[in-house]
């Protein structure tokens, strides 16, 4: 974990993702990462399951190889994870035990053993792309949802319901150069339902 002394600054230099404010998503560039075109309709979701097995395992390898590519494009100490580490329950960590894979599982309670709880504030900088699928796999099973700043690529992700993903942007460049990123790990980057109805 970053120690307090060290987060202000580093604020400075993170895109301010602000979940619970209207005006926030009015003022920044965002996108919803997704394995699906389009948002389904009534039929489309019928017909299709919501299974754990078929919505979440089916499409994990996409978004694993997304991941470790944004991993590798990025250089050391660049991925910064916003979490909210001071507020979560003895249930949430118990949920995250029970959630996510058994390697993974390891990770988080290294990850707890390691931390300060004096000093610890609500970011850690990513030292393995083993961190990142950790926190990846929590935001995708929606243990809970937490900030992934890729300080190098300008953007940041956060996690979404039903297998999606809130990304917010620095700018237009950043967003076609992700989106073709995303494409080619059999994903989609589109505009939220509501932005596409009012023409935005």
């Amino acid at each position: 974990m970053i120690n307090y002394k060290e987060v202000e600054s580093l604020k400075e230099q993170l895109i301010n993702i602000q979940a619970d404010s209207d005006d926030f998503y009015y003022k920044t560039l965002h996108r919803l990462l997704d394995p699906f075109s389009h948002t389904l309709d009534i039929d489309e979701a019928s017909s299709f399951s919501f299974a754990f097995e078929d919505l979440y395992l089916k499409y994990e390898g996409n978004y694993l190889s997304l991941f470790e590519e944004l991993y590798n494009q990025s250089t050391n100490q660049s991925i910064v994870i916003e979490m909210p580490y001071n507020e979560i329950s003895e249930q949430t960590h118990l949920a995250v035990l029970n959630q996510v894979d058994r390697f993974e599982q390891f990770q988080w309670i290294k990850l707890l053993k390691q931390t300060d709880e004096k000093t610890a504030s609500d970011f850690f900088v990513v030292e393995s792309f083993e961190d990142l699928k950790l926190m990846y796999q929590i935001n995708s099973r929606e243990v809970f949802f937490c900030n992934i700043h890729f300080m190098d690529l300008g953007f940041s992700l956060r996690g979404h319901f039903d297998r999606s993903m809130e990304v917010f942007f620095e700018s237009e460049k950043a967003i076609e150069s992700f989106k073709n990123i995303v494409e080619k790990n059999g994903l989609f980057l589109r505009k939220y339902p509501d932005e596409l109805e009012r023409g935005v």
